[in-house]
């Protein structure tokens, strides 16, 4: 199976990613301790937001080219927007709940390397 409408895959990403930070910032304290993590940039560069996009855009072909069980598993686990436990993902993909761990593990190292092919991450596996 395939995204619906994949070329509206990065859009969906971005929007998602956006309402997410937006729904944070409302939940978290108003104060924060010094743990050495740098803030966020509140109002991101249009540059920094054409690099996202550009990101988002290069995961889609990374998933594109996974392809069969691994690209179907990785939208049920984070791209579905229902999130399907783990019975209904392992009935659909007719595997046993127990698989899926370690199937998504070597699915997000294939993952990871096609990133890496992309120039997206580093090619240290």
């Amino acid at each position: 199976e395939s995204l619906q409408q994949p070329d509206r895959f990065s859009a969906w990403l971005i929007t998602t990613t956006h309402r997410e930070s937006w729904r944070a910032k409302r939940l978290r304290p108003d104060h924060f301790s010094d743990d050495g993590i740098e803030p966020v940039d509140p109002d991101p560069s249009a540059e920094s937001l054409v690099v996202a996009w550009e990101h988002a855009s290069l995961t889609h072909q990374a998933l594109e080219q996974l392809g069969g069980r691994c690209r179907r598993l990785l939208e049920l686990l984070f791209l579905h927007d229902a999130r399907p436990g783990y019975d209904a993902i392992a009935a659909e993909l007719g595997i046993a709940i127990g698989s899926i761990g370690p199937i998504r593990g070597r699915c997000l190292e294939q993952l990871k390397g096609h990133l890496a092919d992309l120039g997206v991450v580093d090619s240290e596996r």
